[in-house]
């Protein structure tokens, strides 16, 4: 039970530091991290909802890439 709390919270703050950090760009997204649940609940992936420009995404992508350690590849753009 107390590793489930562990990764809603993993995951609900990575996504908090997205979505602010899209805020700050002027992005209106949708964001849902995905944890792998076999490394101590990492975040591993993301999906991305939002009409962005290709100049933001790049800039989003920086960012979760350098902040979460989510490599540009577990990035799904929707």
């Amino acid at each position: 039970m107390a590793e489930k709390q562990e990764a809603d919270i993993i995951k609900s703050q990575s996504e908090a530091y997205i979505l602010d950090k899209a805020n700050r760009m002027g992005l209106q997204i949708a964001v849902e991290v995905e944890l792998d649940g076999h490394n101590g609940n990492i975040p591993c992936g993301v999906v991305i909802k939002g009409n962005i420009s290709p100049y933001g995404q790049m800039q989003l992508e920086s960012y979760i890439e350098q902040t979460l350690g989510i490599a540009k590849e577990n990035q799904t753009w929707k």
